[in-house]
C-alpha cells in the first residue's frame, strides 16, 4: 500500500511539474533582464484542459522509475489562483478518480480506489512541492520565496531572444535544479530541463506553439517531453484555456 501511495502520490505531482509555461507580454516590444523577478506573470488565476496526446511508456521509465505512472491518466483538469493554490482532477479506467490540492505548502493527495488521503506540509521540502514555474511557466512572487534563479547567458531558441536562469531551491538540501530558457517577447518558458543531484540531465520539457490567450498573455498548447537521450517520451495538449475568470477560492480548500 505504501507503495502504490508514493507511486501515485507521484503521478499527480509529476503531471504538475510537466505542464509548463505561461507568462504576460507585450504582443510589440521585447523587453528583456538578467533578473528573474522581472518575469513574474500578471496571471491571477487559470484553468485548462491538460490532454496527454502521446505517450512511450519505455522511454518515460528512462527519466523515473514512477514517471510512466503520471501519464496514465489522459486527461485531467487543472486549475490555479493566486497565491499558490493549485487544483488536479483526473480520472482513468484503472485508477479511478484522482484529486491534488495545492494551498501553500500543503498538499493533499485523495485517490479512493487506492484508499489513499494523504494531507503533508511541504515547507521543510521545498524541492518536493510544485509551483506554478512548473505548471505553466509563471512565476508568482510566491514561487519566489522558495526558488532562486541567477541569470546564465542570452541565447536564441526557436528564432527568438530567450534569458537563460539557472534554478535552485532555497534552503533545500536536495541539489536538484533546472535551466529555463525564457522567451523576451511572450514571456513563457519556452525550454526547461531537469538536472538531479549529480548534474545528470533527466529530462527536457519543450514549449511549442504559443498563443495569446489573453491581451498580453501568452501560453503554450503543446507541450513535448524528452528524456535524456532525447527520445521523446510524452507530448501534451493544453485546451480550453481561460484565465483571470474569478475563480472561487473555495475550490482549493484543504479538507479537515
Amino acid at each position: 500500500m505504501q507503495s502504490h501511495r508514493r507511486s501515485l502520490s507521484r503521478l499527480l505531482a509529476a503531471v504538475l511539474s510537466t505542464v509548463a509555461a505561461a507568462g504576460s507580454a507585450s504582443s510589440q516590444t521585447v523587453q528583456s533582464s538578467h533578473k528573474l523577478a522581472d518575469y513574474v506573470s500578471t496571471v491571477k488565476d487559470l484553468s485548462e484542459t491538460v490532454r496527454v496526446v502521446q505517450s512511450d511508456t519505455a522511454q518515460l521509465a528512462r527519466i523515473g522509475s514512477d514517471f510512466g505512472a503520471t501519464y496514465t491518466l489522459k486527461t485531467m483538469h487543472m486549475m490555479y489562483l493566486q497565491p499558490d493554490r493549485l487544483r488536479l482532477d483526473g480520472n482513468s479506467p484503472t485508477r479511478g478518480t484522482a484529486l491534488m490540492l495545492l494551498n501553500g505548502s500543503i498538499r493533499y493527495v485523495d485517490i479512493p480506489r487506492f484508499k489513499i488521503h494523504l494531507t503533508e506540509n511541504l515547507e521543510k521540502s521545498s524541492s518536493r512541492r510544485q509551483s506554478t514555474l512548473e505548471l505553466e511557466g509563471i512565476l508568482s512572487p510566491d514561487t519566489l520565496t522558495y526558488l532562486t534563479g541567477t541569470y546564465v547567458r542570452t541565447e536564441m531558441l526557436d528564432g527568438g531572444q530567450s534569458e537563460v536562469f539557472d534554478l535552485h531551491y532555497t534552503g533545500s538540501q536536495s541539489q536538484q535544479h533546472f535551466l529555463v530558457w525564457v522567451d523576451d517577447r511572450t514571456r513563457i518558458t519556452v525550454k526547461r530541463q531537469w538536472f538531479d543531484a549529480d548534474k545528470h540531465l533527466k529530462a527536457t520539457f519543450s514549449y511549442d506553439q504559443p498563443k495569446e490567450v489573453s491581451p498580453g498573455v501568452w501560453l503554450p498548447t503543446r507541450l513535448q517531453v524528452q528524456n535524456s537521450e532525447g527520445a521523446i517520451a510524452a507530448v501534451i495538449a493544453l485546451e480550453d484555456v481561460k484565465v483571470n475568470t474569478g475563480l472561487m477560492p473555495d475550490l482549493f480548500n484543504i479538507p479537515s
